[in-house]
Parts: structure tokens; C-alpha cells; sequence
């Protein structure tokens, strides 16, 4: 059953959260193109997005000695105003400034650990007497899928017609709008009181080891289809529109099977991993020989709706053992180890020609991998029964 007290704080949470996913999908489709149309060339934008993985595994750790002192809560809006500030240094940001780039990027990883940590922290408590937790997390994936169709076409027009400028400006004020609601949440857990578990203690157990290293792999695929597949389409087509269709078709796809999704991981989960890997990563490949917009939209169709059957199942999984060790071990876990292999991914691509072609075959490799050690681990675990 669920308690009154923390089906509210979980509304208002989801609420927040679709408020804050509204502000991020109104320009963070189109950041690494502002970064183009401010004179920055792929190489650059491949070095500040290896800048900013590599310093956000190590603030990981000192987001989780922050919130115990602050709390989670406060945690998050601190995160909130790092992106606000990425945001309004994005607005003035010069043309080929090294310096300014990187300083960028440290600003994205303070918001990126800070923001996420607390966030899936504070999801993990407001569900701590909810029983369905595959549910939960489709729901959650629903609302910001919600958000996300509604941000890309809004954004995109506010940027042909009013400017670089006035998008900062909107992001922002729904960055700080997105604030409000966490002040309605009166019952969740804000201060992490659990007993604080290292690295070796937390990945003591086996099914912690399987579903985090799943989620670096996964990772990779993530990083290619959100930064380096946009950027290909733009770059292709050459249009601020057709970046826009994508998060937009994604959001199609996603936004009602989500809350299905969520259900059928409480059963199906490796299969759903199994077979989203398969043919996601199959995708990729045909990426590498197949042209045309129609296709291109076709594969950002598809890759919305299998992505689901990969990411439900890891989270429910990430969670439900958060919930019974440490909320906020798994939080900063979960974070770190989705950032892991993302860093590796651009230092490929820094020092390797045919930026494109190559991140599609490290994303079809990633998958692949992901898929045996789905199966290899499954196997191994009903032989030890």
C-alpha cells in the first residue's frame, strides 16, 4: 500500500521534475550546435564533452559529502543554479575560447552530479513504501517524456526566430520554476542518515556489479544517440528543425509505453534488456550503410521505443537494491557509473578521424557487449540455483 504523505511527495516530485525536464529539452538538443554556430569545431565540442565526463566522476563523490551536510533538497537547487549559470555563460559565450569552454563544462558537471544524485536520491525515498518500483520508474520516465515533446518545438522556434539569447532566457526561468514544488515535500527523507557504503562494500554484491556495469555500457549508446547523433543530423540535413524533430519523435514513442514498460520489468527484465539490446544495436550498424532522412526518423522512432526496454529494467534494478542497502549509495553509484564509459567514448573519438562512423560502431560494440554479459549473467545465475 501506499501512504497518503509520500504518494503527495512523489507527485509533487514528478511535478518538479517535469517542470525541470521542460527547461532542459527547450535547448540541450541544440547545445552542441550553439557550440558549432559559435565557431567551435567538432574536435572542440569532442574536447569539452571528454572535459566535462571526466571531471564529473570524481564530484560524484563529493556530492554525496555534501548532501549528508545540506541535505537533498538544497543538493538539487544548488544543482538548479549550476545549470542556470552553464545557461546564462552559454548566452555570452566567445568564439573559439578554449578557456571559456572549459570553464563551460565544469559548470555542466557540478549541475550534472549535483542535480542527479539528489534527484534519484530523493526518487529513491519518495518510493520507499511504494511496492511496484518498476511502475514507479516508467512513471517517472513518462513524465519527462511528456515534458520532452513538448521542449524541442518550442525551443526550436525560439531560436530561429528570437535567438540564441532569448532560449537561454526561457530554460532558465523554468530551471527556477522547477524549484518550487520541492519545498511541498514534507515527508521524504532529506538528509541521508544511512550508514555511508564505500565502493567495495556496495559492489560486494553481485547483482550490484551486473545491473551498474550494464549501465556504463549503456551509457555509451546513450551518449552517441543524444550528443553525436543530433550533431550528425545537423550536420547532414543543416536545419535547427530537424535536431528538433528528434527528442519530439523520441517523446512519441516513449511517452505512453513508459508506465508499460515499468510493468513488465517487474517480470521480464532480462529479456527486455536482451531484446532492446539486439536490435538497438543492429540499428546502429544499419546507420553506418543506410541514408536518407526518412530512414534517419525511422531509427530515432524505433531507438526511442527499444531504449525503454534497456533502461526501465536498469533502474528498477538500481533502485530496488538502493532501497535496501543505501538511497544514497546507489544514487551516486548510478550516476558515476553511467559517466564511466561516456569519458572514454570521447577520448576515442579526440584522437580518431570519422568522428560519426566511429561513435555508431563503439554504440553497436557497447550493445553488443551489454547483450552477452545479459546472457552470460543470467546463465551463470540459474546455474548456481
Amino acid at each position: 500500500m501506499i501512504k497518503l504523505s509520500k504518494h503527495a511527495d512523489f507527485s509533487y516530485f514528478e511535478f518538479g521534475i517535469w517542470l525541470h525536464t521542460l527547461a532542459l529539452s527547450l535547448s540541450s538538443v541544440f547545445i552542441p550546435i550553439m557550440l558549432l554556430q559559435s565557431g567551435y569545431d567538432i574536435k572542440l565540442v569532442i574536447v569539452f564533452y571528454l572535459v566535462f565526463n571526466l571531471i564529473d566522476i570524481p564530484l560524484n563523490f563529493l556530492t554525496n559529502s555534501l548532501m549528508r551536510k545540506i541535505g537533498a533538497k538544497q543538493t538539487l537547487i544548488l544543482g538548479t543554479v549550476f545549470k542556470i549559470l552553464f545557461f546564462g555563460l552559454l548566452a555570452i559565450l566567445p568564439a573559439n575560447n578554449l578557456p571559456f569552454l572549459l570553464v563551460l563544462a565544469v559548470f555542466k558537471a557540478l549541475y550534472d552530479t549535483l542535480f542527479w544524485i539528489s534527484h534519484v536520491y530523493l526518487f529513491i525515498e519518495a518510493n520507499r513504501d511504494i511496492d511496484d518500483t518498476g511502475s514507479a520508474v516508467g512513471s517517472l520516465n513518462g513524465i519527462r517524456n511528456l515534458a520532452s515533446m513538448l521542449g524541442p518545438a518550442v525551443g526550436a522556434a525560439i531560436l530561429i526566430f528570437g535567438g540564441k539569447t532569448y532560449l537561454v532566457a526561457a530554460s532558465i526561468v523554468f530551471f527556477a520554476l522547477s524549484i518550487i514544488p520541492l519545498y511541498k515535500m514534507k515527508h521524504v527523507n532529506d538528509i541521508p542518515k544511512d550508514d555511508s557504503f564505500g565502493f567495495k562494500q556496495f559492489f560486494a554484491d553481485a547483482k550490484a556489479r551486473k545491473n551498474h556495469l550494464s549501465l556504463a555500457l549503456w551509457g555509451v549508446h546513450s551518449e552517441a544517440e543524444d550528443i553525436l547523433w543530433p550533431l550528425f543530423i545537423f550536420t547532414v540535413v543543416g536545419t535547427v528543425g530537424s535536431v528538433a524533430a528528434i527528442p519530439i519523435l523520441i517523446s512519441i514513442t516513449t511517452v505512453l509505453f513508459s508506465f508499460f514498460a515499468g510493468k513488465l520489468s517487474n517480470k521480464y527484465s532480462t529479456r527486455m534488456v536482451v531484446i532492446g539490446s539486439f536490435l538497438i544495436s543492429a540499428i546502429w550498424l544499419a546507420r553506418l550503410f543506410f541514408q536518407g532522412a526518412p530512414f534517419y526518423y525511422w531509427t530515432i522512432l524505433s531507438v526511442g521505443f527499444l531504449a525503454l526496454l534497456i533502461i526501465i529494467p536498469l533502474d528498477r534494478a538500481i533502485i530496488s537494491h538502493g532501497l535496501s542497502s543505501s538511497s544514497l549509495a546507489a544514487a551516486t553509484y548510478r550516476n558515476m557509473m553511467s559517466m564511466s564509459l561516456r569519458a572514454a567514448l570521447y577520448a576515442v573519438l579526440l584522437i580518431l578521424v570519422g568522428v560519426f562512423h566511429v561513435s555508431f560502431i563503439m554504440a553497436s560494440l557497447s550493445l553488443f557487449v551489454l547483450l552477452a554479459f545479459t546472457i552470460i549473467s543470467r546463465v551463470r545465475a540459474n546455474s548456481s540455483l
